[in-house]
């Protein structure tokens, strides 16, 4: 039986090849980097009206977990009504609707809306 080593942690603590983003990007620089692609070019911007308590986005980010399904970008912004916007920048894919279904079904999301452009991921990318 083989049994690999742990990975060697930095010295900020975190093990080497995790990071707050894939590739070690973070941030608006991960985000650029994201959204460098036309939002044509197999890119989705999907926006979630989620109840506005500490376990919406838990259980949002589980699903997606759970289904392997890759998120480039998330942003969450408070709306009206005591609701929380996510929005999510994700590959279009052959999954894409059947995942749309399901987050819709989770108990504290009241819609799931596909988005024409960039939604507010413009705004970060202005100069």
């Amino acid at each position: 039986m083989h049994i690999d080593a742990p990975k060697a942690a930095s010295p900020q603590g975190v093990r080497e090849g995790e990071g707050a983003a894939p590739g070690g990007q973070a941030g608006a620089a991960g985000i650029s980097q994201a959204l460098s692609e036309p939002i044509g070019q197999g890119k989705a911007v999907l926006e979630l009206r989620v109840a506005g308590h500490s376990g919406s986005l838990p259980q949002v980010c589980g699903l997606l977990a759970r289904r392997a399904f890759p998120v480039e970008a998330m942003l969450c912004l408070p709306a009206s009504g005591g609701w929380q916007s996510i929005w999510l920048l994700v590959p279009e894919d052959g999954r894409l609707g059947q995942l749309m279904r399901q987050v819709g079904k989770l108990g504290d999301v009241l819609g799931v809306h596909r988005r024409d452009g960039l939604g507010p991921f413009e705004t970060l990318m202005a100069p």
